[in-house]
């Protein structure tokens, strides 16, 4: 062990060692924006829960879907930020210290983060299937879509990505992190006790734990890229009109009002989670595997854009759906 007593560009040579793990300026800023949003964003998301389960009128296939995804946005809300937050009480960044955190937590928040953003991108795309049918083959669509099997759909999507991400609570763990400064270097600890996967395994499996992480973050882009490709056909149709009655009925009519209404307002919210998140999944496609600075840097700025993500839905609700505002004034009493 070296002798404490350094000279003064010893001290300095200390100060850059230890500038990469320690919180910026930046990471201060991303906490204290991360609690409106959050409260914003659980206060919305719940307001969906209530709205669309508690009003028969608005019991549809793409409703059942929403609802599914502002039960998902609420379980990343509650427990994503949380690591952020209490990083203000650490001097080191958040992804270095989990030390006031039990092992129980550890697990059941890797599990909670990972599960919802993997049912988040699930039912974004499942969204963008049911818009691209609905639209396309609109006589086929209101013959094999209906409430009854949007229910089932999603128990299954849900009760499948649980048991895909139980791994997660089973390779989860905690384990001592040393870092390469003498201990209490301006009044700065040398170890924490940080929250990872792969704690206790062989090599060999977490590799193969890490390859698995990759390719759900590989698939969430390949998501995005797909969706993209759907919507583009569905705006050619729509450019063409070929997924239309050429009846003049008010049935029809009305149908396709809310087709195009409901289309807007799916449109805006899988552009802004593809806005939103794409950032995160490139950043960590590039550079997390090597945890370098820029990673650091950058990743509470990315979170932020995640919760972000999760807290826009009700806002976008509100701005392109009258009928669901309309609910929520009527929730609120303000109508």
């Amino acid at each position: 062990m070296k002798n404490e007593n350094y000279s003064l560009e010893e001290v300095e040579d200390w100060d850059k060692v230890m500038d990469p793990y320690l919180k910026s300026d930046l990471d201060g800023y991303a906490i204290y924006l991360s609690i409106p949003i959050v409260v914003i964003g659980l206060v919305g998301n719940i307001s969906i829960i209530v709205v669309l389960s508690t009003n028969r009128h608005l019991h549809n296939s793409l409703n059942i879907y929403l609802l599914n995804l502002a039960i998902s946005d609420c379980l990343f809300l509650l427990t994503s930020p949380i690591n952020l937050w209490f990083s203000s009480f650490s001097p080191f960044h958040s992804m270095y210290d989990d030390s006031l955190f039990p092992v129980g937590y550890c697990k059941f928040s890797n599990f909670t983060r990972n599960f919802s953003f993997v049912l988040s991108s699930t039912l974004t795309v499942m969204i963008s299937v049911e818009r691209f049918l609905a639209v396309l083959t609109p006589l086929k669509y209101r013959v094999y879509v209906s409430k009854a099997r949007t229910v089932k759909i999603c128990c299954i999507t849900w009760i499948l990505l649980s048991l895909w991400d139980f791994r997660v609570i089973v390779t989860s763990g905690q384990r001592t992190r040393v870092f390469p400064w003498p201990d209490m270097t301006n009044g700065i600890p040398n170890t924490t006790t940080v929250c990872e996967q792969c704690v206790g395994f062989e090599p060999s499996i977490c590799s193969v734990i890490s390859y698995v992480a990759l390719i759900e973050i590989y698939l969430a882009l390949f998501t995005n890229v797909l969706m993209v490709i759907m919507y583009g056909f569905v705006f050619w149709a729509l450019r063409n009109k070929t997924p239309f009655t050429k009846t003049k009925s008010s049935a029809a009519v009305n149908r396709v009002k809310y087709e195009m209404k409901a289309l807007r307002t799916v449109l805006i919210v899988v552009f802004m989670k593809v806005s939103l998140t794409g950032p995160i999944n490139v950043i960590l496609i590039s550079f997390g595997r090597h945890n370098g600075n820029f990673f650091k840097q950058s990743i509470n700025m990315c979170v932020l854009l995640y919760l972000t993500n999760a807290a826009i839905n009700p806002i976008i609700y509100n701005a392109s759906n009258e009928v669901y505002r309309q609910a929520l004034l009527k929730l609120f009493r303000l109508s």
